[in-house]
């Protein structure tokens, strides 16, 4: 999974590592970026934290960069980052009990609310 994000990234020419992204000419709006994912996570509540379990391992975490165009140079390229759980890394019925996305796509929100007014 890592590699494929890497590939997807590095074709952009977005970071792959936070290291990059201090190294970057652009660290400001990446740091900035960074920091509204933040603050997005713990205003909607995404997270309790908890003691750790004595029979589970602890699942990691990385930061993953995207640059998104203006459209027809009318809006500023945005700097998009979100933080992602590697839960790739998990066994089933050993790491975890359950499968849950913790994001859903505007699109699909979209379709929600278009066949509800139907």
């Amino acid at each position: 999974m890592d590699a494929v994000l890497y590939a997807l990234n590095m074709s952009e020419g977005d970071p792959t590592t936070f290291q990059e992204v201090v190294e970057s000419s652009e660290q400001e709006s990446w740091m900035s970026a960074m920091m509204d994912e933040m603050e997005s996570l713990h205003r909607n509540s995404v997270w309790e934290l908890i003691p750790k379990p004595k029979d589970r391992k602890m699942i990691c975490c990385k930061w993953v960069f995207r640059k998104k165009e203006g459209i027809h140079e009318k809006k500023p390229t945005r700097f998009k980052v979100h933080l992602v759980g590697k839960g790739y890394l998990q066994k089933e019925e050993v790491d975890y009990d359950e499968i849950f996305s913790p994001v859903v796509k505007h699109t699909s929100i979209r379709l929600l609310f278009s066949i509800t007014t139907q």
